[in-house]
C-alpha cells in the first residue's frame, strides 16, 4: 500500500500487508481503510501510514471497503457483507452479515443502496 503526494507523486508514506492487494483503499475521517488477501481489514492513519487496527477473518477479503454513515462495508469470500464501526475496527451487533449466495435485495441507509443477488 503506498500513498503519493498528489501534486508531486512522491512516496508520502508505505504500508506492507501480509499479502497482496487486490482492492482500493476506502478514506475517511483521515483513516484509509484497505482489505488484504491475508484475510485482514486495515485501518491506517491517512498521514503517517501507521497502522490503527486490524481485523482477522476466516475468509479471504477481497472487496474495495466502502465507508457510509460512520460505517465500513467489506464483502468477504464467504459471500456476505460485514459492517464495521469506524474507530474500533469490531464488527457491529445486531448487523448480521448480508448473506449474498441467496436471492435477496437489499437498501443499506447512506451512499450504499441497492445490493442485488441472484
Amino acid at each position: 500500500m503506498y500513498a503519493l503526494n498528489a501534486r508531486t507523486g512522491s512516496l508520502v508514506w508505505s504500508y506492507t500487508t501480509g499479502y497482496q492487494v487486490f482492492s482500493s483503499p476506502a478514506v475517511a475521517n483521515g483513516v484509509v481503510y484497505v482489505t488484504s488477501e491475508d484475510s485482514n481489514v486495515y485501518a491506517l492513519n491517512a498521514k503517517t501510514g501507521a497502522k490503527l487496527w486490524y481485523t482477522a477473518f476466516k475468509h479471504s477479503v477481497e472487496s474495495s471497503p466502502a465507508v457510509a454513515n460512520g460505517v465500513v462495508y467489506i464483502g468477504l469470500d464467504d459471500h456476505k457483507v460485514h459492517a464495521f464501526g469506524l474507530k474500533k475496527g469490531r464488527e457491529q451487533p445486531p448487523n448480521d452479515p448480508l448473506d449474498l449466495d441467496s436471492e435477496l435485495e437489499a437498501t443499506l441507509k447512506g451512499d450504499i443502496s441497492n445490493v442485488a443477488s441472484g
